[in-house]
């Protein structure tokens, strides 16, 4: 997967712009396919955090403070649209867990997160099999931005 990670992401004014889709389109998508959401991380504020905007957006969240917690609720069939996958944790991080859940199929659009800036880190965490990738701090609107994405992906 070769992304450049050094690509803006679309500013959320897209949204009014591109097919007259808006930030309450992409609200009223999640709510109304109940889409469900993990946030991994370790980091219990960050957690919190994360799931409160995921929750105000209309995702139905799970949390757990690790990779290894992540890939053994996949294992036993829990299934995500989203997952926001922190880098840095202890037991098993966000680049390993994430290269588990692709060799186990698991087809979730995995968002990564971190506060790191090394450019070799983040290369190494997209290609680990991210989807999305989102320096922290997270916002409600690079949120948005990345949840556009993927609803334009869905429906081109």
């Amino acid at each position: 997967m070769n992304k450049d990670i050094s690509s803006s992401r679309p500013s959320t004014s897209r949204f009014s712009t591109s097919r007259n889709v808006m930030k309450e389109d992409i609200e009223n998508f999640v709510r109304k396919n109940r889409l469900t959401a993990l946030v991994v991380d370790d980091n219990c504020v960050n957690r919190a955090y994360h799931k409160a905007l995921l929750n105000n957006l209309g995702f139905e969240c799970q949390e757990v403070g690790n990779g290894q917690d992540a890939v053994a609720l996949c294992r036993d069939k829990a299934f995500f649209d989203v997952i926001l996958m922190d880098l840095e944790m202890p037991i098993m991080d966000g680049s390993e867990a994430t290269r588990m859940l692709r060799e186990m199929g698991v087809r979730s659009i995995v968002i990564g997160v971190t506060s790191h800036t090394e450019e070799w880190e983040i290369r190494e965490f997209i290609e680990a099999g991210l989807d999305e990738f989102q320096q922290k701090p997270l916002t409600r609107e690079k949120l948005i931005s990345v949840l556009y994405e993927l609803y334009e992906r869905l429906f081109p």
